[in-house]
């Protein structure tokens, strides 16, 4: 190959890095704005999320941590861009985003167990409906309202 074919190699090269760089440049743009743009959950998806959380917790399958660290953690980022509307409980909205925060604190423990794990989830279950006595124990990891 002369000196010049080897100018043209890398002047095509250069080409294709740029034309490259632009393509993921734009491709995260797109990315950042979709995320930045994405809608609070709403109570029914936050709802969802919490029974998909307390079926795995109340399941005996081979890779039920994996499946529990997986649906807390999305639990989790869900709690955190909850709001409920300004005139619809936003004292419960405020715990809610706590528990985001307290279900991440559980999961960085070093020897956390599921009674951990649905403790900081009671703000949610209560934000979904859940009713039991406030000065009881933490409900099973499948909840059931209390006996009237």
């Amino acid at each position: 190959m002369t000196g010049s074919g080897v100018v043209r190699h890398r002047r095509a090269l250069l080409v294709v890095g740029v034309v490259l760089l632009a393509l993921l440049v734009t491709a995260s743009q797109r990315l950042v704005v979709e995320s930045a743009s994405t809608p609070d959950p709403t109570r029914d998806e936050l709802c969802a999320e919490l029974d998909a959380l307390t079926t795995a917790i109340s399941g005996e399958a081979v890779f039920a941590t994996q499946e529990i660290n997986h649906r807390a953690r999305k639990l989790s980022r869900l709690a955190d861009f909850y709001r409920a509307a300004a005139d619809e409980r936003p004292e419960r909205a405020a715990s809610v985003a706590q528990a985001g925060d307290d279900i991440r604190w559980v999961l960085r423990s070093v020897a956390w167990e599921t009674s951990d794990l649905v403790t900081a989830t009671r703000p949610i279950a209560l934000e979904c409906g859940w009713t039991w006595p406030l000065t009881t124990a933490p409900p099973a990891a499948q909840p059931q309202a209390p006996a009237s």
